[in-house]
Formats: C-alpha cells, structure tokens, sequence
C-alpha cells in the first residue's frame, strides 16, 4: 500500500481538444428566391447573424427589367388594340340603328 502526504499547490488547467471535432450551428434555414436571376452582391459575411426582414443578396435587375419593358410594350398594344375595336363595334352599332 502507498499512502503519500496531501500537500496544496496550484495546479494550472490545460484542455487538450482533440485534433478533429464537429461544430454544429444553432439553426439552420432554408433560403430561396422569389425570382431567379444571377446574384450581383452580398449583404452579409458567413456566420453574421442576420433578422427577418434583412436584405441578404442583390439579384441583377436587367433581365426582369428587360421582361417588364416587353411586357409594357405587349399592354399598350393591348391598349391600341382594344380602343380599335371599340370604334368599330360602335361604328357598326350605329350603322344597325
């Protein structure tokens, strides 16, 4: 049997972590976009907390703008059209009375 003297001393605390290790995140969640279409910035770094309601990403405006002028274009015809037909209908009313 061994039996030693217990003596106080100040021991200094080393942590050793193991050389690999999982970090694993609070929550996770899913973002999509409402539209596609390349992203031309970032509004956050990795790992920066962000809130609802916080822009995260730019997504270049010109291909919507281009479909948005197209379909400008395709109403006023639409307009031109309708406004044509309305004449002649009212014409041919006219002309049955």
């Amino acid at each position: 049997m061994l039996v030693a003297q217990a003596v106080e001393t100040n021991v200094p605390v080393l942590i050793n972590p193991p050389p690999v290790g999982h970090v694993l995140p609070y929550s996770t969640v899913t973002i999509r976009p409402q539209v596609g279409g390349v992203i031309s910035q970032v509004h956050f770094q990795e790992g920066q907390a962000v809130r609802k309601g916080d822009q995260l990403f730019t997504i270049d405006p010109r291909p919507m703008q281009a479909v948005l002028a197209h379909d400008r274009a395709q109403l006023e015809n639409a307009d031109i059209q309708f406004t044509r037909e309305q004449k002649i209908v009212r014409t041919k009313i006219s002309f049955a009375g």
